[in-house]
């Protein structure tokens, strides 16, 4: 089976057991709240039957049970406005459970972000380029990224909250980098653009959505209708490409998991797709990772 398939599977079931963690949760905390609001009138009710029977049962004055015959009348109807408090709670509780188990990571409480969570940041250093973790806040109505970086180095200076303006958030294209997960985005306080990437495809989702992000625009080195059409040079180099994955590239360490550039894919397109040196073009060994 291909890597990138048990990898697709692998995240399928990741997402289907965070799913079912989070409905557990949610379940777990309806039924402590259940119990703490049915306590105050499942405790009482047994208390006020009970003082009733007592007053009965001993054949007490009628004075006494006329004075405490107010304090019952009260204390029953508060009992059973408590009651109807804790139905009409329920049903709003149980409302809310339904509407969180729809979308679990987009509920927004008031005061709160649009959406949280960590996000792997792209970061250039001297001898090279490595993976920054972020807990990263993102503010839709001011447009406002706030990024905790959670990895401090011992002995170096703190690094603080850093808030940043976005400008524009597109999706990452999958061919032009060899993590998964990545978007990009653009602040006013950064020049250039910055590469974060994020746990899980459904994650990546939730924060374009959230930073109205875009995708990607692949261009093509065909511009003419006719060209489009599927004929006799498509055909020789959808042949030519079949033929040496299969001579060479099954032998080829890293077929599938190694990224071709995308600047050498772009050239190799233009050239078979121009008519002029179609038949001088050669699939060499060294591109085997372009073709595919």
């Amino acid at each position: 089976m291909m890597p990138w398939v048990k990898g697709t599977e692998a995240d399928l079931q990741v997402d289907k057991e965070r799913h079912s963690f989070f409905e557990s949760s949610l379940d777990y905390v309806y039924q402590i709240q259940e119990v703490q609001e049915s306590k105050k009138f499942n405790i009482v009710e047994p208390v006020l039957a009970f003082l009733h029977s007592l007053f009965i049962s001993n054949s007490l004055t009628v004075e006494l049970t006329q004075d405490f015959l107010p304090y019952k009348q009260q204390l029953q109807l508060s009992l059973q406005n408590t009651r109807n408090h804790f139905s009409s709670t329920r049903e709003e509780m149980e409302e809310l459970k339904k509407r969180m188990k729809e979308a679990p990571q987009t509920c927004k409480l008031p005061g709160q972000p649009t959406i949280e969570g960590y996000l792997y940041t792209q970061e250039k250093w001297a001898l090279g380029i490595s993976w920054v973790k972020y807990y990263c806040q993102y503010e839709k109505e001011t447009k406002t990224l706030t990024m905790t970086p959670m990895e401090q180095k011992p002995g170096a200076k703190q690094q603080g909250p850093l808030d940043l303006t976005l400008k524009y958030c597109v999706r990452r294209k999958t061919e032009s980098i060899d993590k998964r997960f990545c978007f990009d985005i653009e602040t006013n306080e950064r020049p250039g653009t910055i590469t974060l990437q994020a746990l899980s495809e459904a994650n990546r989702r939730l924060w374009m959505e959230a930073m109205d992000g875009k995708e990607p625009i692949y261009h093509s080195p065909i511009t003419k209708q006719e060209e489009m059409e599927l004929n006799e040079v498509g055909f020789k180099f959808v042949r030519k490409c079949i033929n040496v994955i299969e001579t060479k590239g099954i032998k080829t360490e890293g077929l599938y998991r190694t990224v071709g550039s995308n600047i050498q894919v772009q050239k190799l397109l233009n050239a078979f797709f121009d008519y002029a040196c179609f038949e001088r073009v050669l699939l060499k060994a060294e591109r085997i990772y372009h073709i595919y």
